[in-house]
């Protein structure tokens, strides 16, 4: 499964060299929505956050967590900077969330 997400991430148009982390985070969210996830990002309490709204594996990551660790590892392939999961639909959450550590700089997500 952790090949799959890299292979998954691989996919994804590779980040421009000058691209600040608000655009690549709206790269990586259209990418994750055209896979089904219906993501989105956003800055609260002073840090970026990454939505995935819509768990392709409702139900059945219930009782496979690995599900929840490939999808981990293919944000974590399109974003290389520290991620932690905040939240996850298996666990009751109405959405996975993953803090970036990176700071905001300005402007708000998409």
């Amino acid at each position: 499964l952790q090949r799959v997400a890299v292979r998954t991430a691989q996919e994804a148009p590779l980040p421009e060299t000058d691209e600040t982390l608000d655009e690549r985070l709206d790269r990586v969210t259209l990418f994750l929505t055209e896979h089904g996830y219906n993501a989105r990002w956003d800055i609260a309490d002073g840090r970026y956050e990454l939505h995935v709204c819509n768990c392709p594996y409702a139900g059945v990551a219930d009782h496979h967590p690995e599900l929840c660790s490939m999808d981990g590892a293919m944000v974590q392939a399109l974003l290389p900077s520290s991620l932690r999961d905040h939240a996850r639909i298996a666990n009751g959450a109405p959405r996975c969330s993953y803090v970036i550590s990176s700071t905001p700089t300005d402007g708000a997500g998409s």
